[in-house]
């Protein structure tokens, strides 16, 4: 029993430290490398990066959405409408995330 509440108190407090998206970041388009048309009429802002501390047998997949979310955060105070990643990765030892910013145009509703 003392083993699955130290479980249950590691996991709480890790969980503590995830990176949540921002109501600003819920908005962007995540676009990947062949998706590139997507982008090509857009202001590139710039790079956004992220990293996590997730990793190890479990928490990979964690790890990489944790990390991606810092960096579209990133993206969001950039003002970006768009991300296209270049890296999403998890792995034993953490996440990394990185991708380009973009601002693209509003297209007209019909």
């Amino acid at each position: 029993m003392k083993k699955i509440m130290l479980f249950a108190g590691l996991a709480l407090t890790l969980s503590g430290c995830a990176t949540a998206i921002t109501h600003e970041a819920a908005h962007i388009v995540q676009v990947n490398e062949n998706e590139k048309n997507q982008v090509k009429d857009c202001k590139t802002l710039g790079q956004v990066t992220g990293t996590s501390s997730y990793g190890g047998l479990f928490m990979q997949e964690a790890g990489k959405s944790y990390a991606k979310n810092q960096a579209i955060n990133d993206a969001a105070n950039m003002g970006a409408t768009h991300v296209m990643w270049t890296l999403a990765e998890g792995g034993f030892f953490g996440g990394h995330a990185a991708g380009v910013a973009y601002k693209c145009p509003k297209v007209a509703a019909n």
